[in-house]
This record gives C-alpha cells, sequence and structure tokens, in this order.
C-alpha cells in the first residue's frame, strides 16, 4: 500500500474572513435566533463565494475562511454578501480582506497572509469591510470600489504596521479610527516637531531656524510608521512656554522634537531632543554641527538620528522588525533639489512669507520663489511654489482669472519637468488639472502619486478630500479629511472645511459644533463665521444668522466685501430691498476692482430671490473660464434651484459642453 502524500503549494491569494458580532451572546440569549442569523449567514457566503470564482476553506462556529484568485472578485463577494446581511432581518456580521502569500495543502492554508486577514477581520465592526494595503494596492485603480483610510495599525504577530482601508458601498458602514483603536495598539509612533528657536544674534535668521524646522517635518513625514503632526499644528506653540505633556495630549502625540538653531557666519549648530509626553522625561539629546555649505547633510544626519532613535528606543519589536536601518537610511533622505546654498536660504525666506497667508506676504513670497530660481534655474520646489500661490490668487478672486490660472498652469508644469519625485509638484499640478482644465482623470493619477510620495502630507490629504468632493466621493472625501485632520488637528483651515463638508452633508448641528470649536481658539476666523451663518440659517433662525454674518462681513475690512451670503438669505427670506441693497454694493465693488470675477457671487444671491434665470447667466459667464466653483453646487443653498427645471437644464447643458455630467 502506498501513501498519497499532498505537496504544500504556496500561492498569492486574496484571503477573506467573515464572523458574526456577539454571536455567543446571542446563542445565550436566543438559540434558535443565533442559529437562523448564522444559517443565513452561511447560505449568502456560499453563494456570492461560489459566483465570484472563490473556495469557503473553512467554516468555524459563525466565522468563515475563503480565498479568491482575484482580490477584484474578492471584494466584490465581500460587498455583494454585506449588503445582503445588512438589508432586511440584519445580521452583524464583520468582514476583513487581505491580499498575500500563502501555502495550502491537505490540512488547510497557513502563513503571514492568513493571519493579517484574520486579524483585519476582528479589527472590522458588524456591517463593514475593511481590506489591508496589500489588496488595496490591487483594487485602488478600479473605479467601482471607493475606499476611506483609516489609518496604521499594529496588529497582533504582524511585524509591521498596516493601512486598513474601509469599501464605501450602500449599506456599508464606515468605522472611524476611534472604533478601531480600542481593539489594537496605536499602529505608529506619533511625533510633532515644535519650531526651533532661533538663539543667532541676528533676528533675521528667524525664517533659517524655521526652515530647518520645516525640513526635518518633511524627511519625517516620509517614513510611514511614524505619524508626524503638520507645520500648522506645530508652528501653533512658537514662542509659547508650554509644558509638553500638555503640548503631546492637544496634539496627541507621545513625542515632542524641540531644538535650537546657532548660526553664525556660515558656522550652524542645531541641538534637537526628544520628549516623552506622557511624563515629560527627556530622553535623547545631540548637537549637530556643521556649514552652510553642509547643511543638507546636516538637515539629513538629524533625521536619521531621529528615526533611529524612534526606533531603538520608543518602539516595540514589531515596529523595529517593520522599520530596517536601510530602510531609515532611504527614506529618509532629503530631496532638497538643490545643493546651491543661496537659492535655499531664499527658498526659504519665501516659505516664511508664505506661511503668513497673506495677500502681501503671498505676493513677497513670489517675489523670493522667482529670485531663488534665477539664482537656480532648476529648482522645481521654487516652481511649485509660485504656481500654488497664483493658483489661490485665481480660485479666491484676488488675481483676475485670465493672468492667474496660465502662470499657475505654466508653473506647476515647469515644476513637475524637473522633478518628478517631488510630491508638491504632483498636488500642484493635480489642483491645477481639477480647478482650471477640469481634467479629473490626470488630477487623479497625480493626486495618488503625491500621497505615495507623502503618506503623512496633512496638505496632501487635504487637497485630495477636496478633489474627492468635486468628483463627488463624499465617502473617501471624509476619510482623508480626517486623516489630514489627524495629522495637523489645530489647523484652522482643515477644521473648517470639515464644516463645510458636514454643512454639504446637511449634518448642520455637527458643522455648527465644529465651527463653535474654530471661534473658541479663533473668535475672528472668517470662515467659521460664514459656515456658523449657514447654520443658523439652514436651521431655521435667521436672525442669529443675520448677526452672525455681520460680524463676518466687518472682519474683511472693507465696505464692499463679504455680503454674499447676507445677500443670499435676504432674497431667501423675502427682504428683497436689502437684497436689492447688496447687489448695489457687488456693482460698486466692480467698479473699483474690474481685474476680479464675482459671477458666483451674483449667482449665490440671485438664487436667494429666486431669480433662477439670472442666476445661471452669470454660471455660464464663469463656466467659461474656471470649473473652481463647481462643488459648490454641492452647497445647500443650491437646493430650491435644482428644483427649477429650466435652471437645471441650463446648468447641464453648460457642463456637458465642458464633458462633465451627472452634477445635477
Amino acid at each position: 500500500m502506498s501513501l498519497s502524500i499532498v505537496q504544500p503549494k504556496r500561492k498569492l491569494a486574496a484571503i477573506m474572513f467573515a464572523d458574526i458580532v456577539g454571536f455567543t451572546s446571542m446563542m445565550q440569549e436566543n438559540e434558535f435566533l443565533a442559529k437562523t442569523m448564522r444559517d443565513r449567514h452561511r447560505a449568502v457566503l456560499l453563494e456570492e463565494i461560489k459566483k465570484h470564482g472563490g473556495e469557503v476553506l473553512q467554516f468555524y462556529g459563525d466565522g468563515t475562511m475563503s480565498i479568491f484568485n482575484s482580490s477584484i472578485q474578492a471584494v466584490m463577494a465581500a460587498v455583494n454578501v454585506q449588503q445582503k446581511m445588512v438589508a432586511d432581518d440584519p445580521v452583524p456580521l464583520r468582514i476583513g480582506l487581505h491580499a498575500g502569500d500563502i501555502v495550502q495543502d491537505a490540512e488547510g492554508i497557513y502563513g503571514d497572509g492568513v493571519n493579517v486577514a484574520s486579524r483585519i477581520e476582528s479589527l472590522s465592526v458588524a456591517g463593514s469591510v475593511l481590506i489591508s494595503d496589500k489588496l488595496y494596492d490591487d483594487i485602488k485603480n478600479h473605479r467601482d470600489f471607493l475606499t476611506v483610510p483609516l489609518g496604521q495599525f499594529m496588529l497582533k504577530n504582524v511585524k509591521r504596521p498596516i493601512e486598513v482601508y474601509a469599501i464605501h458601498k450602500s449599506g456599508l458602514k464606515i468605522p472611524n479610527r476611534k472604533e478601531l483603536e480600542g481593539k489594537t495598539d496605536l499602529s505608529y509612533k506619533s511625533i510633532a516637531v515644535l519650531p526651533f528657536l532661533n538663539l543667532s544674534n541676528d533676528p533675521e535668521n528667524e525664517y533659517f531656524s524655521d526652515g530647518i524646522t520645516e525640513e526635518v517635518i518633511h524627511v519625517l513625514t516620509k517614513v510611514k510608521e511614524i505619524n508626524v503632526t503638520s507645520r500648522t499644528s506645530s508652528f501653533v506653540f512658537k514662542n509659547k512656554n508650554m509644558d509638553v505633556r500638555e503640548i503631546g495630549q492637544m496634539l496627541n502625540v507621545n513625542t515632542i522634537l524641540e531644538g535650537s538653531v546657532r548660526r553664525s557666519g556660515k558656522r550652524v549648530r542645531v541641538t534637537a531632543q526628544l520628549i516623552n509626553t506622557q511624563d515629560g522625561y527627556h530622553f535623547w539629546s545631540e548637537n549637530f554641527n556643521g556649514n552652510l555649505d553642509d547643511i543638507f547633510e546636516l538637515q539629513d544626519n538629524i533625521s536619521e538620528a531621529i528615526v533611529a532613535k524612534l526606533r531603538d528606543t520608543l518602539s516595540g519589536r514589531q515596529f523595529r522588525d517593520g522599520l530596517s536601518r536601510s530602510q531609515i537610511d532611504l527614506r529618509t533622505k532629503n530631496d532638497h533639489q538643490t545643493k546651491n546654498i543661496d537659492a535655499y536660504k531664499l527658498y526659504l525666506k519665501a516659505q516664511y512669507h508664505a506661511n503668513k497667508f497673506t495677500p502681501d506676504q503671498l505676493k513677497l513670497a513670489i517675489k523670493y520663489y522667482q529670485q531663488a530660481i534665477e539664482t537656480q534655474p532648476d529648482y522645481a520646489p521654487a516652481y511649485s511654489g509660485i504656481a500654488y500661490v497664483y493658483g489661490y490668487f485665481g480660485v479666491t478672486g484676488q488675481l483676475i482669472r485670465d493672468i492667474a490660472y496660465p502662470k499657475s498652469m505654466e508653473y506647476a508644469q515647469k515644476s513637475m519637468e524637473l522633478d518628478e519625485n517631488h510630491y508638491g509638484s504632483h498636488l500642484v499640478y493635480a489642483m491645477c488639472q481639477v480647478y482650471f482644465t477640469n481634467n479629473l482623470d490626470t488630477a487623479y493619477q497625480h493626486f495618488r502619486i503625491a500621497l505615495d510620495l507623502a503618506p503623512g502630507s496633512a496638505e496632501v490629504h487635504l487637497y485630495y478630500a477636496m478633489y474627492l468632493l468635486v468628483v463627488g466621493n463624499m465617502g473617501e472625501a471624509q476619510g482623508h479629511l480626517d486623516q489630514a485632520i489627524e495629522l495637523d488637528p489645530m489647523s484652522l483651515p482643515i477644521r473648517s472645511y470639515n464644516g463645510t463638508y458636514h454643512l454639504f452633508k446637511r449634518m448642520y448641528f455637527e458643522a455648527r459644533k465644529i465651527y463653535e470649536d474654530i471661534l473658541h481658539d479663533d473668535p475672528d476666523f472668517r470662515s467659521a463665521l460664514e459656515g456658523m451663518g449657514w447654520t443658523y440659517y439652514l436651521t431655521g433662525e435667521v436672525e442669529k444668522a443675520i448677526d452672525v454674518l455681520h460680524q463676518y462681513q466687518s472682519e474683511t475690512g472693507h465696505p464692499l466685501k463679504g455680503w454674499t451670503t447676507l445677500g443670499h438669505i435676504y432674497g431667501a427670506t423675502g427682504q428683497m430691498d436689502k437684497a436689492e441693497e447688496v447687489l448695489k454694493k457687488m456693482n460698486e465693488r466692480e467698479l473699483l476692482e474690474p481685474e476680479i470675477s464675482l459671477h458666483i457671487d451674483y449667482a449665490i444671491i440671485y438664487a436667494g430671490m429666486e431669480r433662477f434665470k439670472d442666476a445661471a447667466e452669470e454660471i455660464e459667464k464663469e463656466i467659461q473660464g474656471s470649473t473652481a466653483f463647481l462643488y459648490l453646487f454641492m452647497h445647500p443653498l443650491w437646493d430650491r434651484a435644482k428644483k427649477d427645471n429650466h435652471f437645471v437644464e441650463k446648468i447641464n447643458h453648460l457642463l456637458e459642453k465642458k464633458g462633465i455630467s451627472g452634477l445635477f
């Protein structure tokens, strides 16, 4: 007699685990109901898995383990199963998927891929489908699948942090990060880099110490295993003498990096120290000395030393094993784009003024960006900086679009040509495609590249969320917006945009709470005042809305600016004389500032007055030069206009000429 031995086979597969949440408790409370749910769950699973070319390898109690040859088919099956489970007589099912290497023999399958899929399923919640980063890579270009990033997590017996995504489909639950964090350790170590102190005799060197801080932040964001607070939030604490434990709590980080820069002639000394925010303990400190000519190498040395210290001291074995020394060296090398110290100093000055974010300071930033380019003509970050400023001026109406848009596109294109590995080049180019050319497919490609190059950039996540709103993917937009907030929790613009998102979703009281929190931190923050006004109006508190919006208008410091929302509300509430007064102010402003475009402002006011034909005509004028405003059609202010057949037909006809359909 001979034995037939099945040789183990190694292969790539998509692995799916599914089980019923709380099944043991159900069995204790109502055994018949629990078994009915289990039988329904198994029947649906068998049907969908077979339909999509998969194989059920094991039933265990209330759970199943299955494999597929195709990640796409696996996700299709999971979505169909979950949608049926959340329908009539819902079954609280959770599903987790991963794509990886497995070994299959007569006993079943095993390997790291199986463990990862199982851990992701355990991380999941009822009604959701969660996938790993590996499986996400297989489906990310498939337009039928929309995903929401949930961040990285350390899973039991998994050597590296796993980026987890939720599938966004009708009926499926999208869990937030806090729902998941209680089930696992925080995935990666978190750090905030506070502004380095300028200890030089010359206060003009402030831009240099700020620049050192920004470069260290930039390098650290490229290490996926470390969660780095963005510049905006870190710089909130500049020149503030606060306990690091309090700062750590406000920024939700467990480590603070602080330091100082002393520059004397060409000599530079940087002192850096790492502090545990739980107890205030300074567990590492080091001095770095060098010349201005070696500043880039000095920055690399600082960043590599920090990552190595986080690896060796702060992290558990899983994190250390997942980030080898060679990975540290590879990931933290800075893409300075120049070895010309004069060009670099001019770029730092430009960034210093750009971060002030006022029109005058932005114009000054352009001046220094230009000087950096004159000093080194192939300096890509300087080109992307100019492209960003001109784009901002065009979108906000501070410069006539016929000037702003071509310049923004010109510099964005040049930045791309000079360096395809600079994330800022891809980001600004993608934004140009969204707002100036309406080439959304090209924009998507470059946003994805920017995300791959700078996964820790709040700026990238924010602008990608804005793009997702433009294309109508609100679920995934929320995920990236949440990630931007997590990376930059003190950023008022990001928080304000989160309020706008909730406004667009008609979640008025949630939006109001967001605006209230912003105004608590900065009572004069204009976009939050305007958003607050909208929430009052849309919940029927018209007088409060008008009071807040008058405050918003006064904050502009100009008698003819900031009237658009008030004009809409006056018209919508029958105060036509006041609405007409606002229109007169708009006319006066046009005469004083002929270089700006007010077509959308007029359209918003006309929509409130129910002069929908006039509103459509103004939109027609605007759409000839730009489609940057299209995301505004998600705003509740257009709800009545969308019930007017002539308005809808007119707008749809205009959009079809631009190759856009399905907006209304």
